[in-house]
C-alpha cells in the first residue's frame, strides 16, 4: 500500500510538473519567435554602411580642421603640427624623467609604466607647443594686411588638414582599443552558453550590430579604410594582437586553461624566484579567472618586475606567440573580427 501510495504520488507529481513545464516552454518558444521577428525588422547596417558613416564623419571633421587652420593661421597651425612628432620623440627619449613621479600613482608593472609615462610626457610637450604657438604667432584675423591674411589663412588650412588627420588617427587608435575590449567573443563549442545562443537565430546584420564603438572599430579596420588607418598608426601591430588575445582568454575558460598548461608557461611559473612570490599570492587565482587587468595591477607582479632575474624571464617570454598558438588551433581561428 505504501509503495502504491508513493508511486501514485510520484506519478501525480510528474503530471503536475509536465502541466507546469509545457506552458513555460511554449511561452519561451513564443518569446524566441517574437524576438527573431522584431530583430528581423531592425535596420540592415552592415560594414559598408558603417564605412559610409565613417567617410561622412571624416569629411565633416576635415572641413572643421580646415576652418580651424584658417582661424589659427600658418604659424600657429605649423607649430601645433610640429608638436606631434617632437612630443612623441621627446616622450620616448626623456619619459624616464617623470617615471619616479608616477611609479606610485600608476599601479602597473615597469614595462607598462614606462609606456604610459612616455605617452604622458609626450602629451605635455605637445601642449607646450600649442601654448607656444598661441603666444608666438598671430591668428589670421589679426594679420595687418589682406595679403598676409590670405597667406596665413591658406597656409593654416593646409596645416590644419594635416592636424585633422593626426587627430583622426589618434581617435582611430582609441576606437580600436575600446572596440577590442568590447568585442563579443563566441562561447566555447558545447558549453551551456553556446547551446543557449543556438536557440535564437538572428539575421547576420542584427547579430553584428551590437555596440556603436564595435561597429566603428569594424568599419575602420576593414578594407579599404584599414590600410590607410594602419599606415598612420605608430603603435606596433603586435600590441593590438596581444590585447585581442588577452580579451579572448579573459572570456574563454577553455583557451585560458590550455594557455596556462603550455610547457613554457608552466616552466616560468616554476622558476624559484617567481614561485616563491606566487606561493601565497592571489595572482594565480586571478590569472585562472581571466582577470588580466587585476593581474597587471597586482602588487606581486610589480614586485617580480623589480627583481632583475624574474624581470628578465618575464620580458624574454614571447607572450604574443604563445597566445597565438592557442587561438590559431581553436574554433576562433577564422573568426572575421578576431
Amino acid at each position: 500500500m505504501l509503495k502504491h501510495h508513493q508511486d501514485g504520488r510520484i506519478s501525480s507529481l510528474a503530471s503536475i510538473r509536465s502541466t507546469i513545464r509545457y506552458p513555460s516552454e511554449e511561452i519561451k518558444e513564443e518569446s524566441k519567435a517574437t524576438y527573431v521577428i522584431i530583430a528581423s525588422m531592425a535596420p540592415t547596417f552592415d560594414i559598408t554602411d558603417w564605412q559610409l558613416f565613417v567617410y561622412v564623419l571624416f569629411s565633416l571633421f576635415m572641413l572643421f580642421s580646415a576652418w580651424q587652420g584658417w582661424l589659427h593661421g600658418l604659424g600657429r597651425s605649423a607649430l601645433m603640427l610640429a608638436g606631434v612628432p617632437i612630443g612623441y620623440f621627446i616622450g620616448k627619449v626623456l619619459g624616464f624623467i617623470i617615471l619616479d613621479l608616477y611609479r606610485n600613482l600608476i599601479p602597473y608593472p615597469e614595462p607598462i609604466l614606462i609606456e604610459l609615462t612616455n605617452l604622458i610626457f609626450g602629451v605635455l610637450v605637445y601642449f607646450l607647443f600649442v601654448a607656444g604657438a598661441i603666444f608666438l604667432f598671430k591668428s589670421t584675423r589679426k594679420q595687418p594686411t589682406l595679403k598676409k591674411k590670405l597667406i596665413s589663412g591658406i597656409g593654416g588650412v593646409l596645416f590644419g588638414l594635416c592636424n585633422g588627420i593626426v587627430v583622426f588617427i589618434v581617435v582611430a587608435i582609441l576606437i580600436r582599443v575600446i572596440g577590442i575590449l568590447n568585442l563579443a567573443i563566441p562561447p566555447a563549442p558545447g558549453s551551456l552558453e553556446h547551446r543557449q545562443k543556438q536557440d535564437v537565430y538572428l539575421p547576420e546584420h542584427v547579430a553584428r550590430s551590437d555596440k556603436f564603438v564595435v561597429n566603428l572599430y569594424r568599419a575602420l579596420y576593414h578594407p579599404p579604410i584599414e590600410h590607410w588607418v594602419k599606415q598612420g598608426d605608430p603603435v606596433p601591430e603586435a600590441r593590438y594582437e596581444l590585447l585581442m588575445h588577452l580579451r579572448i582568454l579573459s572570456v574563454r575558460e577553455d583557451l585560458r586553461d590550455a594557455f596556462l598548461q603550455l610547457e613554457q608557461v608552466q616552466t616560468l611559473l616554476q622558476e624559484p624566484e617567481i614561485a616563491s612570490v606566487l606561493e601565497e599570492s592571489t595572482l594565480p587565482a586571478q590569472l585562472q579567472q581571466g582577470r588580466f587587468h587585476d593581474v597587471m595591477r597586482h602588487p606581486d607582479l610589480r614586485e617580480l618586475y623589480q627583481k632583475p632575474t624574474s624581470a628578465e624571464l618575464l620580458n624574454r617570454m614571447q607572450w604574443g606567440e604563445l597566445t597565438r598558438s592557442i587561438i590559431e588551433t581553436s574554433d576562433l581561428s577564422n573568426h572575421p573580427d578576431l
